[in-house]
């Protein structure tokens, strides 16, 4: 047995190993994808919104049972230039006093209530998720809201808190088409965004929570490419059975 065993050895020892070599094949992807915390896209689609109204403050990125959103916050403070929301029933007067007597008058009597302006709808209606329209119109008492600022430097002071309006359910791969664009080339593009993990650990915060940081994957779909996915996969219509 030993000598069989011995004799076996020294065959494998001589043996040349068996081996399969192929050319690879091209790798053609369908999509390019890249990280980001939540905190650099909110930065990004700041500079944006910061352009467009005068009276923008700033982002939240929201993940909220599963589903990622995105919230504007605008100042209720007096601005210079394109704003997205004013006081209710708000009327210029052509008298800078009395319209601001007016305004104090408004506030007592009624609080300090703020709707969207029609430059506000133009640029945030395109980019709403799809979900909070009914009847092809957004439900915009859903997603408007007036809160509390409580940032950290008027934590202790209440008297200097400040009320903002909040605009939410935004879409962030509506605003991912706005900061790099529909097209690349001579061919169309969609974004996806998922959330992968979550930084809070980080700051020494409890996960899920309002202010969390989260690693988002973005992907970019080329419209050639998914065209001949559908195809590939039965769906050449995207799943419409109108027949074009």
């Amino acid at each position: 047995m030993s000598e069989t065993m011995t004799k076996q050895d020294e065959e494998q020892k001589d043996r040349v190993p068996y081996e399969v070599s192929m050319d690879p094949i091209d790798f053609e992807a369908d999509c390019d994808m890249k990280f980001l915390s939540s905190n650099e896209f909110c930065k990004l689609a700041n500079e944006y919104f910061r352009a467009a109204f005068s009276d923008f403050i700033g982002t939240t990125f929201d993940f909220v049972q599963g589903y990622p959103s995105v919230s504007l916050y605008f100042t209720h403070a007096d601005t210079d230039g394109t704003r997205a929301v004013q006081r209710a029933d708000k009327k210029e007067s052509g008298s800078s006093l009395l319209d601001k007597t007016r305004s104090r008058d408004l506030m007592y009597r009624e609080g300090d209530r703020f709707m969207i302006t029609d430059d506000g709808i133009d640029v945030i209606k395109p980019i709403l998720l799809p979900k909070i329209y009914n009847n092809g119109k957004p439900n915009w008492k859903n997603i408007i809201s007036d809160i509390v600022d409580r940032s950290a430097a008027n934590l202790f002071n209440p008297n200097a808190q400040q009320q903002i309006t909040k605009i939410s359910m935004i879409d962030p791969r509506a605003i991912l088409g706005i900061l790099y664009g529909k097209k690349s080339g001579n061919s169309y593009v969609d974004y996806g965004i998922q959330v992968c993990g979550d930084l809070s650990f980080k700051n020494g915060l409890m996960p899920g929570a309002t202010n969390s940081n989260y690693v988002l994957s973005i992907t970019r779909a080329y419209d050639g490419h998914l065209k001949k996915t559908y195809e590939r996969f039965g769906i050449a219509n995207a799943g419409s059975p109108i027949i074009r």
